[in-house]
């Protein structure tokens, strides 16, 4: 019920492999803005106002863009060996702290999916991810270990991986709205309408209101059944085969639908750990395949080659199954109880009787680890107010800039494309989280007006500067049954910039 086939944890490192060198150039794109003392987000505020507890972050050593340039570049090269699977134990280890230490460098950019990244990463660090199609196969191979490999491999470590991926579907289904996701139905409609996230073919699919109740039921069933049909006793294989299929279809629609950067396609990599080897042994026996042929002299005078056939007698030997150490076991299985019991501090039915076993001593550990984790993606409904921003701004010279747009002419009117106003799904995130996160609010917003003013008065010279400007909100509420309401503008922030940049 546990086991994982070694070419589906092969196939899975590699596309882990892949991920973190995507999410490395998808954060490269604004290395100055988001990860610099220059940017949004410098270190003296974040480490005292903004930091989550117990930072783990190298990225944290500097401040300034070449800095930060050369941590990304160290970033790639450990994932790029744990794609091709050179010594893939430690680069495993390597790449899942460099993941904490660039999330920890600026928490207000993170969203689900930079936590699941980060707990396949730990989990992989418990199983045999290069056992095949690695480079360390291959060195091993050509050494004096020889031995087969089996075809899979069970212990806790592969147990805890896959209930994490099944633990991301169980826990946001319970949390979300029976009555929004499956008595009205109306879920997918209001995720559709967030028109900061949702694409052209999203925004399509709002003209179909039957079809999106039934999307909002199917997508919670999906959410609760479907990783049980993953562990069906009988049948097993096929019963994968389908499951990861329908996920796969899924994410797939998600990302039709709406802009969640990496998300979808981390979720589906999650799921390739759920593949059967029967996948593998059919795709293999479709391949080519040659008879064995030993080079073995004739007495013609031709000197040709005689072919032999592998006799049944000739068959390698039973390969020993994969085993590790205790103590890995041991952590892996503490580790395991400590993340079930994190989750279930996320209910409101279970949080009294956990609670008392997560004093603040040991919930510092999961902080530590970034072990904590909380599926509420659109839990427990999706949030009904959108909108887009509009900071207006004055420049020495008495002229007026839309400082988010950098068009001359101040827009007040909804956008036509109100998801491209967002250059990308981080920064969307980042003015997100300082328009709605309780804690440091103001201090965001004032770290982000300082960066506003640097950053346009570095590149603005005399009667072009910024001296003043306010960052402005129009909130737009989604309303039952395709009703509208005109925008509502609401004034976050007024700031002016000194002399100095």
């Amino acid at each position: 019920m546990f086991s994982i086939d070694l070419r589906s944890l092969a196939v899975f490192r590699m596309a882990l492999g892949i991920l973190l060198l995507a999410d490395l150039a998808l954060r490269a794109q604004d290395l100055s803005a988001h990860y610099t003392d220059w940017g949004v987000l410098p270190r003296n505020i974040l480490i005292p106002h903004l930091s989550d507890p117990l930072p783990l972050s190298v990225h944290l050593v500097s401040g300034s863009a070449f800095g930060q340039a050369i941590i990304f570049l160290v970033a790639g090269v450990f994932a790029l060996a744990l794609l091709v699977g050179f010594r893939t134990p430690l680069v495993t280890c390597a790449s899942w702290l460099l993941l904490l230490s660039v999330q920890a460098r600026n928490p207000m950019l993170l969203h689900s999916g930079d936590m699941l990244l980060r707990m396949l990463l730990f989990w992989g660090m418990f199983v045999p991810l290069g056992a095949r199609y690695s480079l360390d196969s291959l060195i091993r191979r050509s050494g004096a270990d020889r031995a087969p490999l089996p075809t899979s491999v069970r212990s806790v470590g592969t147990a805890a991986l896959l209930l994490q991926v099944c633990l991301v579907y169980w826990c946001t289904a319970a949390l979300k709205s029976w009555e929004g996701w499956w008595d009205e139905g109306s879920a997918v409609y209001y995720a559709l309408s967030i028109d900061q996230m949702a694409t052209p073919f999203g925004l399509w699919l709002l003209g179909f209101p039957d079809l999106l109740v039934l999307l909002s039921r199917v997508a919670l069933a999906l959410e609760y059944l479907g990783p049980c049909l993953a562990f069906v006793p009988f049948w097993t294989p096929y019963f994968r085969i389908g499951v990861v299929g329908l996920f796969f279809c899924f994410h797939i629609g998600l990302a039709l639908c709406l802009r969640l950067e990496l998300f979808p396609y981390i979720s589906m990599v999650s799921w390739l750990v759920f593949v059967p080897g029967l996948v593998w042994d059919r795709g293999w026996h479709l391949l080519p395949r040659r008879s064995l042929t030993v080079g073995q002299s004739t007495s013609s005078a031709s000197g040709g080659w005689s072919r032999l056939s592998l006799a049944p007698d000739d068959a390698p030997p039973t390969p020993e199954p994969l085993r590790s150490s205790r103590l890995a076991q041991a952590v892996a299985a503490f580790f395991l109880a400590y993340v079930m019991l994190w989750n279930l501090l996320g209910f409101q039915a279970t949080s009294s009787w956990v609670r008392p076993v997560f004093p603040p001593a040991v919930s510092l550990v999961g902080y530590l680890l970034r072990l904590d984790q909380y599926w509420g993606m659109f839990s427990p409904f999706p949030f009904k107010d959108d909108g887009w921003l509009v900071v207006p701004g004055t420049l020495k010279n008495g002229s007026r800039v839309d400082l988010w747009t950098g068009q001359r002419r101040v827009q007040w009117e909804k956008p036509v494309n109100v998801l491209a106003h967002y250059p990308t799904e981080r920064w969307r995130k980042y003015m997100e989280k300082t328009r709605w996160r309780k804690e440091g609010r103001e201090i965001a917003l004032d770290a982000y007006a300082r960066y506003v003013c640097r950053d346009w008065n570095a590149r603005h010279r005399g009667p072009g500067r910024l001296e003043t400007f306010r960052i402005f909100y129009m909130e737009e509420t989604t309303l039952p049954d395709y009703q509208h309401v005109p925008p509502e503008k609401k004034l976050l922030g007024e700031y002016a910039c000194g002399e100095r940049p």
